[in-house]
């Protein structure tokens, strides 16, 4: 019950988001800045372009972690070994982590 409600404003936050920013990439500019932080500064302004734009890098940041984590519960669960003590879940995440941010800031110097 609450769940289908859950996930239909989700998805609607999500479908009116998309929406927008439609209407604002195709408000028939030619400006020559591309990205969509240079178009909601243009259409809303730099002060809220700036605090939308630290607020997703914030959740892709703290989706990137969930994820991590999920991914070594589920580790842990397949082999025990890996687990037994308190704060397993949360050091191999770090792990995880680490490895990751070495992996990107590797690929960022090929490119």
């Amino acid at each position: 019950g609450i769940s289908i409600v859950i996930a239909t404003i989700c998805f609607a936050a999500a479908f009116l988001t998309t929406l927008s920013l439609s209407a604002i990439v195709t408000c028939g500019s030619t400006h020559q800045a591309e990205g969509v932080f240079p178009l909601l500064a243009r259409a809303l302004g730099r002060e809220i372009a700036t605090a939308i734009a630290l607020m997703y890098a914030l959740g892709i940041v703290l989706g990137a972690v969930l994820e991590s984590l999920g991914a070594c519960e589920v580790f842990i669960s397949l082999d025990s070994s890996l687990g037994g003590f308190t704060w397993d879940v949360q050091l191999w995440g770090s792990v995880f982590m680490l490895s990751l941010a070495m992996l990107v800031m590797g690929g960022m110097k090929l490119v």
